[in-house]
């Protein structure tokens, strides 16, 4: 799964990189003309349904969360076709956990938007930033994520969003019993509203 998604990073990319223009064809997004109103921003609020699985030394089984996400964006307009953004924000399901991410977003339809990102989850319940704890936690936990974007009008969006934890949410130590709980994959639907 990991594989995948850093593919279809790179893909996106990659593709978001090498594309036109529609208005005038233009074969350079690096040294576009300056145009007005390249900045946007707004609220996002997303349902979240969430599934990890859990081992100990004699079982294994997954759960699944449901919950709530609530967030800020800040988006860069680079030419008609792709734009980059940056979240912020609060997840409701595993507790709350802040997060932020960033994201590059290719138009391929007049309404329709695909996107892949990088970002960090932060476990508030470990204690400390990058090294695990003896409860086997870390704060930072990065993710990938892609999804679809639909435009309903020029302030409201439709978001369907992948996300996919690259490290486990809490490692197996002697302290908590040889307990794992594992990578947090994570589906939501959304919406999204410019200011």
């Amino acid at each position: 799964m990991k594989q995948l998604l850093i593919t279809l990073l790179f893909l996106s990319v990659t593709h978001a990189l090498w594309s036109q223009e529609t208005e005038r064809k233009s074969t350079s997004i690096l040294f576009d003309p300056p145009v007005e109103n390249r900045w946007e921003l707004g609220a996002t609020a997303r349902t979240l349904l969430s599934y990890q699985t859990y081992q100990n030394t004699r079982y294994k089984y997954d759960d699944k969360f449901l919950g709530l996400g609530l967030g800020i964006y800040a988006d860069y307009k680079v030419n008609n076709v792709w734009s980059l953004r940056w979240e912020a924000g609060v997840d409701a399901n595993l507790g709350l956990t802040p997060y932020l991410s960033f994201q590059t977003h290719h138009r391929f339809a007049n309404r329709w938007r695909i996107y892949a990102g990088a970002g960090t989850l932060f476990n508030t319940n470990a204690q400390t930033l990058v090294q695990r704890d003896r409860y086997g936690r870390v704060i930072v936990n990065p993710y990938l994520q892609f999804g679809l974007q639909y435009d309903l009008s020029k302030r409201w969006r439709i978001d369907l969003r992948y996300q996919q934890n690259l490290f486990d949410y809490q490692r197996a130590t002697f302290s908590n019993n040889l307990r794992k709980e594992g990578e947090v994959g994570t589906l939501s639907l959304g919406t999204s509203f410019r200011f």
